[in-house]
């Protein structure tokens, strides 16, 4: 238990070092930006029967990738807030 306690303080600690962007854009944006901003772009292409490969369509598929790049930034810094949350409080001795 101390050792996967220990292991995670140090995952955390090199998070900070790299930095908040870094870690948003590798472990929000870009897991969940693109394929689910693709698929919800096929599916409203085929359900409102829009072309797929017009400029109006290219911004439809950019602003799907947009909003997924975003929804999953946002999770992915809700979740370091609440993991810097408990590095810092393990770091103080207030989880024992």
């Amino acid at each position: 238990m101390e050792k996967a306690r220990e292991h995670s303080l140090a995952a955390w600690a090199s998070i900070r070092r790299r930095g908040l962007v870094r870690y948003l854009v590798l472990h929000g944006a870009l897991p969940w930006g693109p394929l689910p901003g693709l698929i919800l772009y096929l599916v409203l292409s085929f359900w409102l029967k829009f072309e797929l490969f017009s400029f109006a369509g290219t911004l439809r598929l950019l602003a799907c990738l947009l909003f997924f790049s975003y929804c999953g930034a946002y999770f992915a810094w809700h979740r370091w807030r609440t993991e810097e949350f408990i590095w810092a409080s393990q770091r103080d001795g207030a989880g024992d």
